[in-house]
């Protein structure tokens, strides 16, 4: 399980500058509409996945009065480093940077149930098995290149 010792928030949606140090065990937050839960989540998810759950769109992510985001995070012993504009891109891992992002789900393995993802209960078996592989990859990292070999057929 990945732990998230430290995070930072810069410029990512409403959430100006963030500075977050969770406790071991649950974490609560709370607060009215629109004060930025939602975007927390994605931010951490974003830390995962190089992508957002709710777009496609790297400017509706940045800050309306920035031209780049960045997300810190301390997981277990690995730092991750993301800082996004609408031209130029960098992630690194422990200071080294990579291209393969899948080495961040590696780190931060993160999955999200939302309302539009009904598809888990009503879609189809290939839009289930999709979702299902997903999380067998996180829990037994080793089936990744069985399931690459498998995909090509």
């Amino acid at each position: 399980m990945a732990i998230i010792n430290k995070l930072s928030i810069h410029q990512f949606r409403n959430l100006t500058a963030q500075y977050i140090t969770p406790c071991e065990n649950i974490n609560l937050f709370i607060g009215g509409n629109a004060q930025g839960k939602t975007n927390l989540i994605e931010a951490i998810y974003y830390l995962g996945h190089n992508r957002s759950f709710k777009t496609k769109t790297i400017k509706e992510v940045i800050n309306f009065d920035t031209d780049k985001f960045q997300l810190d995070a301390e997981i277990d012993d690995n730092r991750i480093k993301l800082e996004k504009s609408k031209i130029k891109n960098t992630i690194s891992i422990n200071q080294q940077r990579i291209t393969n992002t899948s080495q961040l789900s590696q780190i931060l393995p993160i999955q999200i149930i939302t309302p539009d993802k009904g598809f888990i209960v009503n879609g189809t078996p290939k839009n289930k098995r999709s979702y299902l592989d997903w999380g067998v990859f996180h829990v037994k990292p080793e089936i990744s290149k069985v399931f690459k070999n498998y995909r090509k057929y």
